[in-house]
């Protein structure tokens, strides 16, 4: 053969070569893009968030809802006197648990929540008077007794018209009914008058101290 097609020769067959190494695999695993969508991101919140549903707390001097409701019928006991800001007879804010005991005996039923202990005294099922005791002095004091009267003759079964006409009593919806508030100036001290919202007639009369629990 002649130089030239020796040299020919050896052209070819480099480029075979050449085309069959470049069948092997390279030994790389091919990437390929996932179909699957990314998961959403969670939105951010921090512990101070409130959920959308979470009622807003109550505002400061909410009136109380833990007048005893409905009439004392033949449980009844004597009438007493409701003295503004001080006591329904002769259980007044302030006092131990120990004169409670004193002035008016043991009570018909006991129960306890949390802190507070409330002292009751009539029938089970509409007491007449509670008395709400917390640290061992009375917070607050509740009657449903008809003849229990303030010396401006209001009592249970007076209208709310009556009450506002005599006391600076501020109302609002708490449950059922409603509660009208007076709170006596530059004092912890309060009244409050607990009226059904459909008849418009006082249920309930409460004494009591600061938050009343």
């Amino acid at each position: 053969m002649t130089p030239r097609s020796i040299m020919a020769t050896a052209v070819v067959a480099a480029v075979l070569l050449t085309g069959c190494d470049s069948d092997k695999p390279s030994g790389k695993t091919p990437q390929t893009k996932s179909s699957k969508a990314p998961a959403p991101a969670s939105p951010s919140t921090t512990s101070g968030d409130t959920p959308p549903d979470t009622p807003p707390p109550p505002p400061p001097g909410k009136p109380h809802n833990n007048a005893p409701v409905g009439d004392c019928g033949e449980d009844c006991p004597a009438a007493a006197t409701i003295d503004l800001f001080e006591g329904i007879g002769p259980a007044k804010v302030g006092m131990s648990s120990a004169d409670v005991m004193t002035a008016l005996g043991t009570p018909d039923s006991t129960t306890k929540l949390g802190a507070v202990t409330t002292y009751a005294y009539g029938s089970a099922a509409a007491p007449a008077l509670r008395i709400q005791v917390r640290g061992g002095n009375v917070v607050s004091v509740w009657t449903t007794n008809p003849g229990d009267a303030t010396k401006d003759n209001i009592k249970v079964g007076s209208t709310k018209k009556a009450v506002l006409a005599v006391y600076p009593a501020s109302c609002s919806v708490v449950g059922e009914n409603l509660a009208c508030r007076w709170n006596q100036e530059e004092s912890a001290r309060w009244m409050e008058f607990t009226v059904d919202a459909v008849t418009g007639k006082v249920i309930g009369i409460g004494v009591g101290e600061g938050d009343g629990t």
